[in-house]
């Protein structure tokens, strides 16, 4: 992977349950880790040739490779939300990491 490729500052999000005010619980989105990223959106051929099998991706995220993240967590960029579809490690050496992401929206 070349280092300098990764030129988007993210933050992944994970959904916590957290005690409310009122002694109830309710979802939050906490953030997990900020770090270096190359957001790269999928064209009309990919998400045409990809359709089939995940509908949903409209971007390839491609971070260092590190444990812990999970589908179902999030990524901020700015203001744009990515849902995390699928996580991929292509290389096979542990040095990067897909992210699969569908455009996401904020639900609290």
């Amino acid at each position: 992977m070349n280092p300098g490729e990764l030129v988007h500052r993210i933050t992944v999000q994970q959904r916590s349950e957290v005690r409310a005010a009122d002694g109830g619980f309710s979802n939050k989105w906490i953030n997990v880790v900020v770090i270096w990223a190359r957001i790269m959106h999928v064209t009309g051929r990919e998400f045409t040739a990809s359709q089939a099998v995940q509908n949903q991706v409209t971007a390839k995220i491609k971070i260092r490779y590190r444990t812990g993240l999970m589908e179902k967590m999030r990524v901020l960029h700015g203001s744009t939300i990515y849902n995390i579809e699928e996580i991929l490690d292509q290389s096979g050496k542990k040095d990067e990491l897909i992210l699969m992401c569908s455009k996401g929206v904020s639900n609290g």
